[in-house]
């Protein structure tokens, strides 16, 4: 639109949170993420406006015109052809610099004043002036990349409510020893949270010595973030979640009989990885050299319910360094979701995870930052 921008960056380089998405591959959309099914917060259909705004389909179409094509690898997560995050983030601050942006780094905003014209000031006493500001400072995840939560402190200043926060997209805590004797193993399984009736997968989960990890875990953290600010939380892991109990029931018989001279830690082997089964025989007291033939009656039961509802106690996260992401922000019924604009200040604007929205893991996040971006750089533009 021939807006002169200026990108105040805190850090030496713009981009770094993208550095670190998807494994430094940068998931940068979903082929679902246009469904605000998706998405959490107060309220997601607030995220239909700009999605219906930069759709994935020309989210695609801009990468490509930037030189950065993309491959749904089957699942519907977009990558770069690259596999590089560090090729989005160039492309992205090249592009800008190419149609006249400018960048100054290491940038500390301390203060925005509103007005005509709006006066944004740093720390070291520089100051700007401009007829609007957009706010894109990011959440409270991973702040080793420079958001640490700073952009919530300005939106309060200038009066808008900010919703509990919780990290999202990270890695959960639980009691006992489970996922220390499991660490590194992967299973597909599903988890259920008992009192919330919550319940998340099939997908991967990954053991660790402090709990889960891997897709499924940190799916389930965007839905029990919040609840987890209250305690601990009741967990059931199903570990053979394409099967009812009966047929489990049915498994362990058939295995007894067809290998009665094995040890019932290998009565699974090929079904389950190898750590698995003694794990849950010894929840029940037993060691996995037990003979194969104490399988029957009662313990077989036992068995198939831990199999099926493995107890856990969720404690809590690995908090904001290992998070990806922001469950709450600033308060969407302070924000017009057709512009994004502050409905406090006139020329005021939002985007991404400083809003009370919060993505899925894969590549939801990401489509969000881009379809928000793009309406509250219009919308700015426009004024």
């Amino acid at each position: 639109s021939g807006a002169r921008v200026l990108i105040l960056e805190r850090g030496l380089r713009t981009g770094r949170k993208i550095l670190v998405t998807g494994n430094g591959r940068c998931n940068l959309t979903n082929a679902l993420a246009d469904d605000v099914g998706h998405y959490r917060g107060e309220n997601p259909r607030f995220c239909h406006g700009a999605l219906s705004r930069l759709p994935v389909a020309d989210t695609l179409a801009f990468f490509e015109g930037l030189g950065v094509p993309c491959v749904d690898e089957g699942d519907g997560h977009y990558y770069p052809r690259s596999s590089s995050a560090a090729d989005v983030a160039d492309s992205l601050e090249l592009a800008f610099r190419e149609a006249g942006g400018e960048v100054v780094t290491n940038a500390r905003v301390a203060e925005v004043t509103p007005g005509t014209p709006w006066r944004v000031a740093e720390a070291g006493g520089r100051s700007w002036s401009s007829r609007a500001v957009i706010l894109a400072a990011g959440g409270r995840s991973a702040p080793k990349t420079g958001s640490d939560g700073g952009g919530f402190t300005l939106a309060e200043r200038l009066g808008h409510r900010v919703t509990p926060l919780a990290p999202a997209i990270v890695p959960l805590t639980v009691a006992g020893n489970f996922g220390h004797f499991l660490q590194g193993v992967r299973v597909t399984a599903k988890l259920r949270v008992t009192d919330l009736k919550i319940q998340a997968g099939p997908a991967e989960l990954m053991f660790a010595h402090y709990g889960l990890s891997g897709p499924l875990a940190l799916w389930l953290s965007v839905e029990i973030g919040l609840a987890l600010e209250g305690g601990p939380l009741d967990l059931e892991l199903d570990l053979l979640p394409e099967m009812a109990p009966e047929e489990v029931s049915f498994l362990l018989q058939s295995r007894v009989e067809a290998h009665p001279r094995r040890e019932l830690g290998n009565l699974l082997l090929g079904v389950l990885p190898r750590k698995v089964l003694p794990a849950v025989l010894r929840q029940q007291g037993l060691e996995p050299d037990t003979p194969c033939s104490e399988m029957r009656g009662e313990l077989r039961e036992r068995s198939v319910k831990l199999l099926k509802s493995y107890p856990l106690t969720c404690t809590g996260s690995r908090g904001w360094e290992e998070a990806a992401a922001t469950l709450g922000g600033v308060d969407l019924g302070e924000v017009d979701p057709r512009t994004l604009e502050s409905r406090r200040h006139t020329g005021l604007l939002f985007a991404g995870e400083l809003l009370d929205v919060c993505g899925e893991c894969g590549g939801f996040n990401l489509q969000w930052a881009w379809s928000s971006g793009y309406v509250a750089g219009r919308s700015a533009a426009g004024l």
